[in-house]
């Protein structure tokens, strides 16, 4: 596995320069932030799901999704076989929220969000190309791009996650491990594709004894480590 860092300025983020880290492994690599080309893939990304596939935002056929959050946001992504495979974005403390605005009538009536160690995270969607490959080790793009925001996470002392997903991806979310906690609308129990508010606390995440997060926790923890070990590197240089 080889292992980049370098250092980069991130506008509105309240934790000011933020360390690059780059994780190449057998097959794929886990980028943060994503930039130049890749960032564009990530717009065509978005384009393709929340615009084509959900109806979210835009129109089918746009090509390519930005919005006036992008750029105070850190990107992060999977990459394979050239292309981005997972991608979300994540808004920390200092930087505007989705669900301060966008969302605000999905998230629950008196509910505090916004304080220091929490973030939102948006935009979270796997190719269709990538959704049924199985990496190394057994690995999938959406769990890699979730070990890579844990990752994210750790290194700049957040604890708490808040997010808006679809069902679709709460389920998925869950199935690696992650102990996110809903709040379903009355109007799309049955509704796959309609926003979900939901929050992930990493805290529980390490410490519960849950079979299936046991089980995933150790990739998320030796990803965390590699990241850490990346950015002790780069600042003995």
């Amino acid at each position: 596995m080889a292992i980049g860092t370098e250092t980069a300025q991130l506008p509105c983020s309240s934790h000011g320069d933020v360390t690059a880290v780059t994780l190449d492994r057998h097959g794929y690599r886990l980028e943060f932030p994503l930039r130049s080309s890749r960032l564009a893939q990530a717009f065509e990304l978005r384009a393709e799901v929340f615009c084509g596939e959900l109806g979210w935002v835009g129109h089918p056929g746009q090509l390519q999704e930005v919005d006036v959050f992008d750029a105070s946001v850190w990107h992060l992504g999977v990459l394979a076989q050239n292309q981005l495979a997972a991608y979300l974005r994540v808004h920390p403390y200092g930087a505007p929220w989705m669900i301060s605005s966008v969302f605000a009538d999905v998230v629950p009536p008196d509910c505090v969000l916004r304080c220091p160690g929490a973030c939102e995270v948006s935009r979270l969607v796997v190719a269709p190309a990538f959704r049924r490959t199985v990496f190394s080790g057994g690995q999938t793009a959406a769990g890699l791009v979730c070990q890579l925001l844990y990752a994210l996470c750790v290194l700049n002392q957040i604890d708490t996650v808040h997010m808006i997903v679809t069902l679709r991806a709460l389920r998925a979310l869950k199935l690696q491990g992650l102990p996110c906690r809903s709040w379903l609308h009355h109007s799309c129990q049955c509704d796959r594709d309609a926003p979900v508010f939901a929050t992930l606390n990493w805290e529980e995440f390490r410490s519960s004894t849950e079979s299936l997060i046991a089980k995933r926790r150790p990739a998320f923890l030796a990803t965390a480590a590699q990241a850490r070990f990346a950015i002790a590197e780069s600042r003995s240089c």
